[in-house]
């Protein structure tokens, strides 16, 4: 996602976790924020399928967490998401062994008690190919908190939907 789309997605109770060197201060997580004026839910849903899927999920902007308030606004912008999710074609990785612990990591998460998953590309992803298909998981903010396996980094088109329930909980994570 762009920053200013990060911006909107707090605006609109979304916080969008970036990890990369490109960000100022050390080499961990980053939260954006700010003001602007918001374009729809389905809009960041659009902008992020592209942050999300870009080098097939191998560059560093790649948003693998996303935090929200629940509200009508998360429900369009998962529902859109999952949409883009499903209809994306799943692409080669640099090599097998990315592939491979793509794999690993999106079947890691998928075990953990509580999470949901809710698209992934619907096209198979050829294994002799090393491609990986897109996929979105949802989960709540306990099941988050209670969970290491969720804030693993999974170097790929992955990524965790968040539900929080109140602006403490969004806040607190």
């Amino acid at each position: 996602l762009l920053a200013s789309s990060a911006h909107v997605a707090l605006d609109r109770g979304l916080r969008v976790v970036f990890s990369g060197s490109f960000l100022p201060g050390s080499a961990g997580e980053r939260l954006l924020s700010g003001r602007v004026e918001a374009p729809s839910p389905a809009h960041l849903a659009d902008a992020f399928l592209g942050s999300l899927t870009m080098g097939v999920g191998q560059f560093c902007t790649n948003p693998g967490l996303v935090f929200g308030l629940q509200s009508d606004d998360l429900k369009t912008f998962v529902e859109k998401t999952s949409s883009l999710v499903k209809a994306w074609a799943p692409s080669s990785m640099l090599h097998g062994g990315i592939c491979a612990s793509f794999n690993s990591g999106v079947d890691r998460i998928g075990k953990v008690k509580g999470v949901e998953l809710i698209a992934k590309s619907d096209a198979p992803a050829k294994s002799d190919a090393a491609q990986a298909s897109a996929v979105l998981y949802s989960t709540d903010a306990a099941t988050f908190e209670a969970n290491e396996t969720l804030k693993e980094e999974v170097f790929g088109p992955a990524s965790v939907v968040t539900h929080c329930g109140s602006t403490e909980e969004l806040e607190r994570i």
